[in-house]
């Protein structure tokens, strides 16, 4: 009675479990079956071939679906800088308003700015490590 979309994903690396799958499939509600269409706005989407770094929620029990965590703030595409040759990534939010926390009012998220994946890569290592710890 829902409309979703089933992502299979080939995983190259996985920073947060050491026993790493060798692709992931997941539901995320969304998508278009005949005439009949269903959008979430600001959801993250997939295209065929894309290299991303990509966050999960664990599956709802309900309907076994999952989001990006962060709809489209969890999903970063990779792409390999021109001169340097170093793998970048970046988020498509353009279209993406959030709330502010304080004022509750509809804000732009921060620019689509590119940073090195070895940086992200450390930062959620680092987080992950600190999380443990606690």
């Amino acid at each position: 009675r829902q409309i979703y979309t089933e992502y299979k994903i080939r995983v190259s690396e996985s920073w947060k479990n050491s026993e790493s799958e060798q692709t992931v499939t997941f539901k995320q509600l969304g998508g278009q079956v005949g005439d009949r269409g269903y959008f979430i706005a600001g959801a993250a989407s997939y295209d065929v071939g894309e290299e991303v770094v990509v966050f999960l929620d664990s599956p709802n029990p309900v309907n076994d679906c999952c989001f990006t965590i962060g709809l489209a703030q969890g999903k970063y595409h990779v792409e390999v800088n021109k001169t340097s040759k170093a793998k970048v990534v970046s988020r498509f939010m353009e279209k993406l308003e959030l709330l502010d926390s304080q004022t509750r009012k509809a804000t732009t998220p921060h620019e689509n700015t590119k940073k090195l994946l070895s940086g992200l890569k450390l930062e959620v290592v680092r987080a992950l490590t600190s999380k443990k710890k606690e």
